[in-house]
């Protein structure tokens, strides 16, 4: 048993807007988000969240962030997990059903039942408590969207971003093990690297950048470099000056037959069934990349020339064919 993740709707739209390839779904549902952004009344939180000043408004940001988890850990979760679902907009019947489940689960604190609602939570009261005291501007709507890339901080290790909301409010959401960098900082950067790489010969550069750009530069004056040396393997400057043994042809044609087998052969489960992938015996997931991105080629040409002929078989692509 196994499961083969294929190019997802989300990736496929993704490849067609990268050609400015727009279908009428896209249009609607960009009119549909624009509605929708529409109707946020920030000024309606402004005036609700006012209650949670008794005894005044928090001057600063920070105040605010210690309001919020001196609020998410007080005594009475079951009152804090219930207003939690109902600010996340969940209705009467799935909050009775989560908090029945939270009571059986023994009443444990929020964080401890459902941490990554637990964080979203945070944010979401961060935000509007910092509404209501005026340390966030509710002149845009468009701030409740930009809030939501918050959402994603658990998962991410480097987060990055020029919006002002951004800088302003990602720093209180940070682990001790993950960073934030400013999007023109991280642009520069990039730019630099990009000149860097710009004056190998041409020769190197035409291998493709997955052959001398695995690895940033060692140079610790590059950003790129220094965020490897906090959050990748630390011994990465090692691996880089040590040569790749070269690649066994019989097993590079052994594991090619093996993920065509497992890509021709699989059946598909049926309807409605679930297949628990802890429990596969295997797992493909498919990837459709360009070989090259802006001036850049990504792999060497011995990759990028080959394709498959009538009969499947990957073959050198014929010189009109290729780009």
């Amino acid at each position: 048993m196994g499961v083969i993740f294929q190019q997802s709707p989300e990736e496929e739209a993704f490849q067609r807007w990268q050609r400015h390839e727009f279908l009428e779904l896209d249009r609607t549902y960009a009119k549909v988000w624009r509605r929708a952004l529409s109707h946020i009344n920030l000024e309606e939180n402004y005036r609700s969240f006012q209650r949670f000043f008794p005894l005044g408004r928090p001057k600063t940001l920070a105040d605010v962030k210690r309001m919020v988890d001196f609020y998410l850990g007080g005594p009475d979760q079951e009152v804090i997990l219930s207003f939690g679902l109902s600010l996340m907009g969940y209705g009467d019947d799935t909050r009775e059903a989560v908090l029945s489940r939270w009571r059986g689960a023994g009443r444990p604190s929020i964080s401890t039942f459902a941490p990554y609602f637990a964080h979203v939570y945070g944010v979401d009261l961060f935000f509007n408590l910092a509404l209501a005291a005026d340390l966030v501007g509710r002149g845009r709507a468009s701030h409740k969207v930009d809030l939501a890339y918050l959402y994603y901080l658990p998962f991410c290790t480097v987060f990055t971003s020029n919006d002002k909301l951004h800088v302003d409010l990602v720093p209180f959401f940070l682990r001790e093990n993950q960073t934030f960098v400013p999007g023109s900082e991280l642009k520069a950067d990039l730019a630099k690297l990009d000149a860097h790489y710009d004056a190998f010969p041409e020769e190197v550069k035409k291998r493709g950048l997955m052959s001398f750009a695995f690895y940033p530069p060692p140079d610790d004056s590059f950003l790129i470099s220094r965020l490897w040396d906090r959050h990748m393997a630390s011994d990465w400057r090692e691996r880089q000056s040590r040569p790749s043994p070269p690649p066994d042809p019989e097993a590079q044609k052994k594991l090619l037959q093996q993920l065509e087998r497992l890509r021709t052969e699989g059946r598909p489960v049926a309807e409605g069934a679930t297949v628990d992938s802890d429990r596969a015996d295997h797992m493909v997931i498919e990837r459709k990349v360009y070989p090259r991105k802006g001036k850049w080629n990504r792999f060497p040409p011995e990759i990028t020339n080959r394709r498959r002929n009538e009969q499947g078989e990957w073959e050198d692509a014929p010189p009109s064919t290729l780009s």
